[in-house]
């Protein structure tokens, strides 16, 4: 890959951070379950997924191997992702007095009991699945 196209990807870590979050939830993956997927510590994951990763060679190669695992293109999360969401037949209309947009909570506090809540229910999963 030439070193445009690197630095490329990397002024978009940020969008590829959000695409990619959107991706593993949308294919029902867990961080922990693809962080282990993809052989890249949850940290790092981490790091990417909310795009402050710092270093250029080490974001690529991350990269790399998350789109070799899955078997995408490099700059595949890189534009916008259009997945519908899976939804259950049996679920026709979801109605609700609460909209919100691009975010889970109002307050930097609730997002972050939520986060947890999030981290809470993968670790969950680990152990049931282990039973």
């Amino acid at each position: 890959m030439n070193k445009d196209k690197m630095n490329d990807l990397f002024r978009y870590r940020k969008t590829i951070g959000e695409n990619l979050l959107h991706f593993i939830r949308m294919k029902g993956y867990s961080r922990i379950s693809f962080s282990k997927m993809t052989e890249i510590s949850r940290p790092s994951l981490d790091r990417i997924l909310k795009g402050k990763s710092t270093n250029t060679t080490i974001f690529l190669q991350q990269m790399t191997k998350i789109t070799e695992t899955l078997d995408l293109p490099i700059d595949y999360f890189k534009d916008a992702i259009m997945m519908k969401p899976e939804i259950s037949p049996m679920v026709k209309n979801h109605y609700s007095d609460c909209v919100t947009v691009n975010k889970r909570g109002s307050t930097p506090q609730v997002q972050e009991l939520l986060q947890d809540l999030d981290n809470l229910m993968e670790l969950a999963a680990i152990y049931f699945k282990r039973l």
